[in-house]
């Protein structure tokens, strides 16, 4: 009776360690990594409507991305990821009240870009974490404000490009939610190192959002924002991911 009360205790405690487990691939739990994140995006002012003539008035955008992942079942696994970028955006919203059509320097002006996010990878059949084809599905807050030096950005009226418009970024960034889906592959390189390569669709929603929906309340003290809004979306909805790993532990 003993030893069958010991038997069972014995398997209790067998099962109870092996379920607490995370395998994970090659029995690599945590992993570190960087992606280089790009997409071309048209302006609207650059393409003629001649489909033969669709790259004329298109730019590539970039992002830089650092990310952890921890492996939590054979399929799943978490990570936190942040992004940085510096994007130059195409002004389209040019009319702002009492000032008349204002256009920065060289039509762009450069706009900071943070994201940090949290994301969930579920790995296909056959494949183990955080190795193998995945999906992924991402929450992120962004945060976006101006680039230039000095926080200010100098306009022109182009009635009167002698005469500039000053307009100071506001202190505190912008922010808003992104949502994500991407589907991707790591492809493990011996034991410790991995590359990564990924597609994905972001949507950007709350926070300022709002502004986009009347452009003809256009002012200087959201000028920045409201063209800020529309350049983020057109750079980042879509995004091509390549980048490596390390399979730390």
């Amino acid at each position: 009776m003993r030893k069958t009360i010991l038997l069972l205790l014995l398997l209790f405690v067998g099962s109870q360690t092996i379920s607490a487990q995370v395998p994970g691939y090659q029995g690599k739990r945590f992993s570190a990594g960087y992606n280089a994140s790009t997409f071309f995006y048209i302006i609207p002012e650059g393409w003629n409507g001649d489909i033969s003539d669709i790259f004329a008035g298109t730019r590539l955008s970039y992002k830089t991305e650092l990310h952890v992942n921890y492996v939590l079942s054979r399929k799943v696994s978490a990570g936190f990821s942040y992004y940085f970028a510096k994007q130059k955006a195409y002004f389209t919203h040019n009319y702002v009240e009492n000032f008349g059509y204002l256009v920065p320097k060289d039509d762009y002006a450069l706009c900071r870009l943070n994201i940090f996010e949290f994301n969930m990878k579920f790995f296909r059949k056959n494949f183990i974490a955080p190795a193998g084809f995945y999906h992924q599905l991402s929450v992120a807050m962004v945060l976006y404000s101006l680039g230039e030096k000095g926080n200010t950005l100098t306009t022109y009226n182009q009635n009167n490009s002698s005469a500039p418009v000053v307009i100071e970024g506001d202190k505190d960034p912008y922010s808003c939610v992104k949502l994500g889906y991407s589907i991707g592959k790591t492809n493990p390189i011996g034991h410790n190192f991995y590359l990564n390569t990924a597609i994905g669709v972001n949507f950007f929603r709350g926070g300022d959002s709002y502004f986009l929906r009347d452009a003809s309340e256009v002012h200087v003290r959201n000028y920045i924002l409201v063209n800020f809004n529309r350049n983020l979306r057109t750079h980042n909805l879509i995004e091509l991911k390549l980048g490596f790993g390390w399979l730390a532990f």
